[in-house]
């Protein structure tokens, strides 16, 4: 059974090594897909010295998903590790070896973890990052890019942390300003909401990119209309994005200073059965009480 590892770059000299050196402990191979870099990003790749390594230099037209269809395509092993660059994949090679070798699943979901600061880790959620090869799977999507993997393909219970775990770098402050990836994803998924002016995912993604830059009312705007867009169709239960806009919607109302709309938000979700004991609401709501000066309703244990 073999691995490959896909990736696609631009400008990583600062994690690219870190990458790699922890990735091909796992990895058999490595197919990197360069979108344009022009610091020393393929000098480091080239000094691994590893003929299992393969760069391939693309031009970069504005859409995520085609890049990493190439790494796919140029992939020989038996399942695909996708990783970016930013991240640092932890695993006991010899179980997560052993798991796919005797897989009934297409597809695992690693949990990731976000480094905010020095002093700050934040587990953010399972990420499918391993599937098989060879089995038509392509990624859609300008930006946000998704597998077109089924649901009853996906094992459930993801990798377990004690044997894999990818610790993500690329919401570090410095990271996102040197990037300025707020503006470089809002130029893209315009482009995306032309192709899809219905699409939910695509209006969350705009308006989480406005909340990422600081313009909330902006955000608002778009995670509302999303909102009004997923109530036209039939509910089939919460999303994982879903979930997310909830909470970007009260920070952004947080951000505004308008706590009573804030406060009022969070309780009706909470009311809900599909946010109940969801504790980042609850987190919010409690600041809100500590501004309007409400302390005894802040320390309140819910």
């Amino acid at each position: 059974m073999k691995i490959s590892l896909c990736m696609i770059v631009k400008n990583e000299e600062k994690y690219i090594k870190m990458c790699l050196e922890n990735a091909m402990k796992l990895a058999d191979e490595a197919i990197i897909v360069d979108t344009g870099s022009t610091d020393k990003t393929k000098k480091i790749i080239g000094e691994f010295n590893n003929s299992n390594i393969k760069l391939i230099d693309y031009k970069w037209e504005d859409d995520f998903s085609k890049a990493r269809n190439i790494s796919i395509e140029a992939a020989k092993g038996d399942w695909i590790l996708m990783l970016d660059a930013d991240e640092k994949l932890l695993c006991n090679v010899d179980k997560v070896r052993n798991i796919l070798e005797k897989a009934k699943s297409e597809s695992y979901r690693i949990p990731l973890y976000n480094i905010l600061n020095t002093s700050n880790v934040v587990y953010s959620s399972v990420y499918l990052k391993l599937f098989k090869n060879n089995r038509g799977y392509k990624y859609f999507g300008r930006i946000h890019e998704q597998l077109n993997v089924k649901d009853d393909q996906i094992n459930g219970n993801g990798i377990d942390s004690s044997i894999a775990q990818i610790i993500h770098y690329g919401y570090l402050g410095n990271v996102i300003k040197d990037r300025e990836k707020a503006k470089r994803n809002l130029k893209i998924l315009r482009k995306q909401l032309k192709d899809n002016p219905n699409d939910p995912f695509v209006r969350y993604n705009i308006g989480a990119s406005y909340e990422v830059a600081g313009n909330y009312k902006k955000a608002l705007e778009y995670f509302f209309k999303a909102n009004d867009i997923l109530k036209r169709g039939d509910p089939t239960g919460l999303t994982l994005y879903e979930i997310d806009m909830a909470k970007r919607i009260c920070e952004c109302l947080i951000n505004l200073k308008k706590y009573d709309d804030c406060i009022m938000l969070a309780s009706n979700l909470l009311t809900d059965n599909k946010y109940k004991g969801y504790v980042d609401l609850q987190y919010i709501k409690s600041w809100c009480y500590f501004f309007t000066k409400e302390i005894q309703k802040s320390c309140r244990k819910f």
